[in-house]
């Protein structure tokens, strides 16, 4: 076809098609199709190639964060996992420090010192006490702006402290003890040595962590009842007081082995003051028609009389009376030595234990 045209608009057509190619092919360099997956479905999609370099500006650094506790299970959605991420620093915690493009001024382990800061060149002390990982990168970034233009700190946390607490009170071995992170009450009392003998209900333990306010936990719920959730995590520095039951007398007379004052303990019952005053088989003590007398603190006195006898073998706590100081107990003598006395005496030589 482009036989029959003339010499002169062939060359004219060809020097079109040269200005043509050389219009569309840097066009075509600065665009070209790159197979990629669009996030709202998939297909090819335009890619464009930059024209010139890449403009320098900030860039976001991603560091992972060295977890105490491991890393979190894919399905761990509960707030357990919530808590550990907020753990707060303290004396004896050991972590790292690094400032981003600043290798002089990083620390790849310090310790916590037991005021709560961080010694950092350049600008001392830091204080870290009480703040997460993160809130102790932004302490030390304040403290860093007055050298650096735009610091940034990475805080990991590498190694939580042991715990030191003082247990007093009513324990086997009252003392300051240093515990695993992570204990609770039963692990503080347990390293006392435990709870000393009791006859009657634990009494209810007093925590407190410096100056802030007294925590009361039933003893009763956590070690009688099994509810785990009056065993509270530790603090360090806590200090946790188990009272001791208050100690009165009462006065026993009659047919026990040592009659007058009796030393008992506050919850104690008629039958454990009689079991301290002693019944054995010599004594004869008739437990059928026990007296016991109170006065009231309107100077009345209420007195009635117990068939102890009964009361144990009903196992009905609620008959057996619950002491109070200065109460009065009569144990007549039996007028026949065995029967139903005899029988009692071995329950009230465990009454003690019970």
């Amino acid at each position: 076809m482009f036989q029959s045209l003339p010499p002169p608009f062939l060359a004219r057509l060809a020097a079109c098609a040269v200005a043509m190619l050389a219009f569309v092919a840097p066009k075509a360099a600065e665009s070209q199709t790159v197979p990629a997956s669009s996030p709202f479905g998939t297909g090819p999609s335009t890619v464009s190639a930059p024209l010139g370099p890449v403009p320098s500006g900030p860039s976001t650094i991603v560091q992972p964060i060295a977890q105490p506790f491991g890393s979190p299970d894919a399905a761990d959605t509960t707030g357990a996992y919530a808590s550990k991420i907020a753990y707060t620093l303290r004396p004896g915690d050991v972590i790292s420090i690094n400032v981003y493009g600043e290798p002089t001024l990083s620390e790849a382990q310090t310790r916590v010192t037991p005021d709560g800061s961080v010694a950092l060149p350049l600008v001392g002390l830091v204080h870290v006490g009480g703040k997460t990982s993160s809130g102790a990168g932004v302490a030390i970034d304040t403290a860093l702006r007055r050298y650096l233009r735009s610091p940034r700190t990475i805080v990991s946390l590498l190694q939580i402290a042991p715990l030191q607490v003082l247990v007093l009170g009513a324990v086997r071995a009252p003392n300051k003890y240093v515990l695993q992170p992570q204990s609770g009450l039963i692990d503080a009392i347990a390293a006392a040595g435990g709870l000393n003998p009791t006859d009657g209900a634990f009494p209810d333990a007093r925590i407190q962590t410096g100056t802030s306010a007294i925590q009361t936990i039933p003893l009763q719920r956590l070690y009688h009842d099994g509810d785990m959730a009056y065993n509270v995590p530790l603090q360090s520095g806590m200090t946790i007081y188990v009272p001791s039951p208050n100690l009165f007398q009462v006065q026993v007379a009659g047919a026990v082995d040592h009659s007058g004052d009796i030393t008992v303990r506050e919850g104690d019952r008629l039958s454990m003051a009689i079991a301290r005053a002693g019944v054995s088989a010599s004594s004869n003590a008739d437990l059928n028609r026990i007296t016991f007398r109170r006065v009231q603190p309107n100077g009345t006195v209420d007195s009635q009389i117990i068939d102890l006898y009964a009361v144990l073998k009903s196992n009905d706590v609620s008959k057996d009376p619950i002491l109070a100081k200065d109460d009065y107990i009569a144990v007549p003598k039996a007028r026949s030595s065995g029967g139903a006395a005899n029988f009692l005496y071995p329950l009230l030589n465990l009454a003690p234990r019970l």
